[in-house]
């Protein structure tokens, strides 16, 4: 077993063995008791796993919005880019983080930056889609109907639109050209 293997875990373990006095050190145990007590464990258990539920799902669309790129990636390897990524990217900056560590794990699977970054954005438009389906559900749901007004934000929201609509067009046309 090579040295590095052995330092890194022990630092870890160290770590937290500095950090767990000095959390119980600086803590208010009568605040701690009553936050706990009022705790619900149904309602925790729910919690994780439906977080569970989306992490799983979040994998599986990276994995399908790879293989799809001609890049297959197993659910394993997947579900790690999602979490380096997102941790990546709570250390840093949300997305320049996100595709940082992204494009590290991706790399290690042969997946170069730039389709990494194609694969972020693929990923961020199929997400989007599915969560604007699932909003307009709600609402239709919780409302009876879906409409917009154009008084009350409609022409700012036609304009965000149609503004995005035109920096993409723009952007595939200069990224891709006559090729497109």
């Amino acid at each position: 077993m090579s040295r590095d293997r052995l330092v890194r875990p022990a630092v870890s373990i160290l770590f937290l063995l500095l950090v767990v006095p000095t959390v119980i050190w600086m803590s208010d145990w009568t605040a701690v008791s009553t936050a706990v007590s009022s705790v619900f464990l149904p309602s925790v258990f729910l919690v994780s796993l439906l977080l569970l539920c989306g992490v799983a799902l979040s994998s599986l669309r990276l994995k399908l919005i790879t293989a799809d790129l001609g890049y297959p990636l197993s659910f394993r390897d997947a579900a790690m880019t999602l979490s380096v990524g997102q941790l990546a990217g709570t250390a840093f900056f949300q997305f320049a983080g996100q595709l940082i560590g992204r494009g590290a794990m991706l790399s290690r699977r042969g997946i170069p930056f730039a389709a990494t970054v194609v694969i972020s954005g693929y990923e961020r438009v199929a997400a989007l889609s599915v969560s604007l389906l699932l909003a307009a559900g709600g609402v239709i749901y919780l409302f009876g109907t879906l409409s917009f007004s154009l008084e009350t934000g409609g022409v700012a929201l036609v304009k965000l639109v149609l503004g995005v609509a035109v920096a993409g067009l723009m952007g595939a046309l200069l990224a891709w050209g006559a090729a497109g």
